[in-house]
């Protein structure tokens, strides 16, 4: 493809990536770098599409997008998480609503530390992967060389049993 045509492509792409640089950007500066990024990716998706496959290039495209912005957002997150300082509560600017809801997700956060705690080592490395990292199960399954059913399995019990960790039962 000539860069003309990778260009009118991507033009045609323009809902789809703009959409997505939104969702990504936690500050207006970082969209022009994503448009940019976005334009990247649709030419190493270019280069990797197999249309044996039987996906449309739309979807494998959009696929690309997501997954490398997933990737992105976890450490855009981690970032953000490191350069928050321990007194967080100081900084707090917004409602006495606000600060309450701060306040509860912060204990429930820490109730949900020491659930995980509470489960196997296996169950609540699943939990921690698919939860706070988002992968997918398939992903958790080819890390851990186990099969998707495996994990899904470990999921399950690790969920069930953060439930009656948190009623008490």
């Amino acid at each position: 493809m000539t860069k003309e045509e990778i260009y009118i492509l991507w033009n045609k792409f323009a809902p789809l990536w703009k959409s997505w640089a939104r969702k990504l950007s936690y500050v207006d500066d970082e969209q022009e770098d994503l448009y940019q990024e976005s334009y990247l990716l649709l030419m190493r998706a270019l280069q990797h599409y197999d249309q044996l496959k039987g996906v449309p290039f739309e979807a494998y495209y959009k696929m690309v997008l997501y997954r490398w912005g997933k990737k992105y957002r976890n450490k855009m997150r981690a970032h953000l998480m490191q350069d928050q300082d321990l007194e967080w509560y100081s900084d707090l600017t917004g409602t006495a609503d606000d600060f309450v809801r701060e306040v509860v997700q912060q204990e429930e956060y820490k109730r949900l530390e020491e659930g995980m705690k509470r489960l196997k080592p296996s169950e609540c490395l699943v939990i921690r992967k698919f939860y706070f990292e988002e992968k997918l199960l398939g992903e958790i399954a080819i890390e851990l060389g186990i099969t998707v059913k495996a994990v899904a399995g470990r999921k399950e019990r690790a969920l069930k049993k953060l439930e009656k960790i948190f009623r008490g039962i």
